[in-house]
């Protein structure tokens, strides 16, 4: 569990794999927001981010929701147990941010002055680009959990001649880092069948200066223009992933960043009351 302050947001994590990401989020908090704003990192993990939690509250009170819970067709993901625990804690925010707007049915249900506080969207990047960094003759990284469908798709990769390089999972933070610096791309494959989006795996690319290689994304990313395609990965020339890399970063930063994000929402505030 972790507590970062970053200018006027203090982020709560709850988890080792949340704390790497809150990391991240503070890394794109570059400005102030103007307001103060306690950002919980986990709607799904209300326990553990209570009990680290500041004792008194501070502001803005924001929680962000990051897991699949259904793709953008509306195909249930792997963690179907952890809906009525997100569904109950969306009440007791002043507003939510569910990264997948695949998910939002899942809220259809509740009362709409709740439904009016949940927003939906990768809305986690920076304002301002980091340079490409890639690796010449690197290879396309991979990190995160394993299961049976990852390791298929990794073994029909590096068969049809794609330079993968696995790092073991739970690599996080300076370990992480350095291995991203070695590497050409980051390879995205799904935990499981759908579309859907993961974003925390593209902001720490982007923060790496890397662009990604993945199976298809939802809505906005587009294959081939802000992403390099899994059919695609043999034709990962330089100047191709370069292409790529800039076609993200302008898709993100302008419509998807974490600043701009929060400081629309508490100004709304601010106007509401």
């Amino acid at each position: 569990m972790a507590l970062n302050q970053k200018h006027d947001v203090c982020l709560v994590s709850p988890v080792p794999l949340l704390d790497d990401f809150a990391a991240d989020l503070a890394t794109v908090l570059t400005e102030p927001i103007g307001t103060e704003v306690e950002l919980h990192v986990g709607l799904h993990r209300p326990g553990k981010l209570a009990s680290f939690a500041p004792r008194t509250r501070r502001g803005l009170y924001v929680r962000m929701q990051t897991e699949h819970m259904l793709d953008v067709t509306g195909r249930p993901m792997w963690k179907r147990h952890l809906l009525e625990t997100i569904q109950q804690q969306a009440a007791s925010f002043d507003l939510v941010l569910d990264l997948s707007e695949g998910n939002r049915p899942i809220y259809e249900d509740l009362p709409a002055e709740v439904r009016s506080r949940i927003h939906f969207g990768p809305h986690i990047f920076p304002a301002s680009a980091p340079p490409i960094a890639i690796a010449a003759d690197g290879p396309t990284l991979f990190f995160g959990g394993t299961n049976r469908r990852r390791m298929r798709n990794l073994q029909r990769l590096r068969q049809d001649g794609v330079k993968v390089h696995e790092v073991p999972t739970n690599t996080f933070g300076a370990a992480l880092r350095a291995e991203m610096t070695k590497a050409s791309s980051v390879l995205n494959l799904h935990f499981a069948e759908g579309i859907y989006t993961e974003a925390p795996r593209i902001l720490k690319a982007m923060l790496a200066g890397l662009p990604v290689l993945s199976e298809e994304l939802a809505a906005p990313f587009v294959a081939d223009l802000h992403y390099l395609s899994v059919p695609q990965a043999n034709k990962a020339t330089k100047e191709r992933l370069a292409e790529i890399y800039a076609n993200m970063c302008c898709l993100l930063s302008t419509e998807f960043s974490l600043l701009g994000f929060l400081r629309r929402v508490a100004m709304d505030q601010v106007v509401s009351k």
